[in-house]
């Protein structure tokens, strides 16, 4: 993994040279330096803070700009968000998950990224697939982040043949919802909710699936703020099928919020599927869950599956 952070500069034409040079002449010395730090307590706030004195909200000149993360493939940044600033000065976003993924993937089939936001996961497993085989198709609604993830295909010269976006919403059945959105530099947080900002198709897992041909699914990631049951809900006939590796957040808290519970997903998955469940540590081994809890981001895999997970 590389070590190197690449900053090509904001996305936008700078209005003034000289700022943009000393504002990517600074970004560049703290990325090199932030990512070489061992991890410790407050680094986060350093980040933040050094960060802050850079970005003017108002200017897209101080907070786009363009990063190699994880070693692979060039992302389209916006510094104002907070997950994103931090992927910035790390040069890494989730390794470990993506690692995990690409031991799941056999090469040739197709994954599934639903709640694809800005492209974190899709970007890379796409990459992925031009060495290995097999395409991704990106499930996002949301107007901002389909701008910002269009722009990652054409930074990667990603084409429908690695990868295809689908410009919907999923949940337990079809329809339209208003998605909530949050300001300018937290597109991520979107979710459908009774009053909003945006409207935007809503569409079943299983609808999809089968307008595109029953095409066998490899993988399935989920990260939608709390509707992963839902989408699992209108996916039973999909997943029942195909049998995929599935990478899904189960937020609690958001799941608590929206009312929806989680046990109906896990008896779905482990009770009638016989997935099997793990959690990663904080250095990327899994270790097993044996019932729902507090942990997020679990991956269930079928029995003869576990041991490529395992695979270090």
């Amino acid at each position: 993994m590389s070590d190197t952070i690449h900053e090509s500069g904001p996305v936008s034409t700078p209005r003034t040279i000289s700022v943009y040079t000393v504002q990517s002449a600074v970004r560049r010395i703290l990325a090199a330096i932030t990512r070489r730090l061992p991890a410790f307590r407050g680094l986060g706030r350093f980040v933040l803070a050094a960060d802050r004195i850079l970005t003017n909200e108002n200017d897209p000149v101080s907070y786009e700009t363009v990063a190699t993360v994880n070693g692979t493939g060039r992302l389209v940044l916006d510094l104002r968000n907070r997950e994103q600033k931090f992927v910035f000065y790390y040069g890494t976003y989730e390794p470990e998950h993506l690692a995990a993924m690409e031991r799941l993937i056999n090469g040739g089939g197709v994954i599934y990224d639903i709640g694809a936001s800005i492209g974190l996961y899709s970007v890379p497993m796409a990459l992925a697939c031009r060495k290995n085989g097999g395409h991704v198709r990106a499930f996002e609604p949301v107007p901002q982040n389909l701008h910002r993830l269009d722009a990652q295909l054409v930074e990667n010269g990603l084409g429908d043949d690695l990868i295809q976006i689908e410009r919907v919403a999923l949940s337990n059945e079809p329809g339209t919802a208003t998605m909530n959105l949050c300001d300018s530099g937290k597109p991520g947080n979107a979710k459908i909710t009774g009053a909003g900002q945006v409207r935007v198709e809503v569409s079943t897992l299983d609808a999809i699936w089968a307008e595109r041909g029953c095409e066998h699914i490899e993988f399935i990631k989920i990260d939608t703020e709390g509707w992963d049951a839902k989408i699992l809900e209108g996916g039973r006939k999909c997943v029942s099928r195909c049998r995929p590796g599935l990478l899904i957040e189960f937020n609690r808290e958001r799941m608590t919020n929206h009312g929806i519970p989680l046990m109906p997903s896990w008896m779905f998955l482990v009770g009638e599927l016989n997935y099997r469940v793990f959690r990663l540590s904080e250095s990327g081994v899994p270790l097993e869950v044996h019932e729902p809890g507090e942990w997020e981001n679990l991956f269930f895999v079928q029995e003869h599956n576990v041991v490529r997970l395992q695979q270090q």
